[in-house]
């Protein structure tokens, strides 16, 4: 009797750890979605460095901002075309983690030292949010 106690606690709490990791995988926008969109805007965070972003709610039912940084181009045309392209080459999904309020999942870029986030803020995204991010997370 014991025993079958001790299996039912241990199933039961295998089940619960399941449901957990499958939620939190189930976090983050879809890499596919988020290849969908694309990425048009960018904003300039040195000199002939660029954060490439956009904001949406990528099939989701909160809004997210996704960016990838430092892009380096000699101009804003120059940094949407380099940054969609990475994107166009991203397949990993993201991977999760919270921050405060906010829920941050990270997208393997394949080059190093190149950042690509999305971001869900507690209170409201925007271009100013994602910019603190990519500055802290360097």
């Amino acid at each position: 009797m014991m025993f079958q106690s001790k299996l039912a606690t241990f199933f039961g709490a295998l089940i619960l750890a399941g449901s957990a990791f499958a939620s939190q995988q189930g976090a983050c926008p879809d890499i596919n979605v988020i290849k969908a969109e694309g990425l048009p805007m960018v904003e300039e965070i040195g000199m002939n460095y660029y954060l490439a972003y956009n904001i949406s709610d990528y099939s989701t039912s909160s809004v997210w901002g996704f960016f990838i940084a430092p892009i380096e181009a000699d101009s804003e045309e120059g940094a949407l075309e380099a940054s969609n392209e990475v994107l166009s080459m991203m397949n990993a999904p993201g991977v999760p983690h919270q921050q405060d309020e906010d829920i941050i999942c990270s997208y393997d870029t394949g080059t190093p030292n190149l950042i690509a986030a999305a971001i869900k803020d507690g209170s409201q995204i925007s271009p100013m949010k994602l910019k603190q991010y990519f500055k802290s997370a360097r």
